[in-house]
């Protein structure tokens, strides 16, 4: 992974510190399945790391893991892993859900533009 670093600091420089402070570990599908249960198996942020499933990462070319790295990077670098907004006419788990999907839209408008 530390050979997509170069291309990734070209895209978001201010944040380049983070990326040598934070781990970077690619789970195999059961290591995934102890630490975020059942979930989908792709790739997430926690404010203790960036997780990436290894069965996903590996099925992507080079140019789609440098994207990838780039987008779960972002969820720090915007806040999303410390907003303390939470819609509490939902189900816990419901706004999660709805709240990455938003963030993920901002994120990929972000990447886009």
């Amino acid at each position: 992974m530390k050979k997509h670093f170069d291309t990734l600091i070209r895209h978001l420089p201010q944040i380049e510190p983070l990326l040598f402070v934070q781990s970077f570990t690619i789970l195999a599908d059961d290591a995934w399945v102890a630490k975020f249960g059942p979930s989908m198996p792709t790739a997430c942020a926690t404010p203790s790391g960036f997780f990436f499933n290894k069965t996903f990462w590996d099925a992507l070319p080079l140019n789609k893991q440098v994207g990838l790295v780039l987008h779960e990077v972002f969820h720090p670098a915007l806040g999303h892993l410390s907003d303390p907004f939470r819609d509490f006419s939902l189900p816990a788990q419901s706004f999660k859900q709805l709240a990455n999907i938003a963030q993920d839209i901002v994120i990929e408008n972000a990447i886009y533009e």
